[in-house]
């Protein structure tokens, strides 16, 4: 009869033994690694290149940034201060209708043609007045819509 070799069947003497060279082979196997642990690269190589490139062009950034804000300097306003800042021109604009006047049917069709909403929508937008008709266009379009609802006898501002 054959008898298994088990951790109990070896006896206590045998399974310490294992256990020493267990751990015998854990110390060496630590201190194998850090033996060759400088030889080997703590980095990816692409790595190193990355963060190469992402400097450079920080750096390539910074320049140009530095000669824009040194070319600037030379075309200031020669009558404003550096220090002095208007606001600057507004390009889009509003057209608010502030009241809809006594001819309240031609102003929801001159709304109906300029946004191109349905009638219910157009009285609604209308009837609740003071409210934006036409937003975020050019001073001419603006211009455009406001005569076109004063036509219609609303009361109409551009913001």
């Amino acid at each position: 009869m054959r008898r298994r070799l088990t951790a109990r069947g070896m006896g206590w003497a045998s399974g310490v033994g294992l256990l020493a060279l267990m751990i015998t082979m854990l110390i060496g196997m630590y201190m194998w690694a850090k033996m060759v642990e400088p030889l080997v690269p703590t980095s990816n190589p692409a790595d190193n290149i990355y963060n190469k490139v992402l400097q450079q062009t920080t750096d390539i950034q910074d320049t140009l940034n530095r000669r824009a804000e040194e070319m600037n300097r030379g075309f200031e306003d020669p009558v404003r201060s550096p220090g002095t800042e208007d606001q600057p021109d507004k390009k889009l604009f509003d057209v608010v209708l502030l009241d809809e006047g006594p001819r309240k049917i031609q102003v929801i069709k001159a709304v109906q043609k300029l946004t191109g909403l349905g009638l219910a929508r157009a009285k609604d937008l209308v009837e609740s007045a003071p409210q934006g008709v036409v937003t975020g266009v050019s001073r001419n379009e603006a211009t455009k819509a406001k005569a076109a609802l004063e036509a219609a006898g609303a009361k109409v501002e551009i913001r």
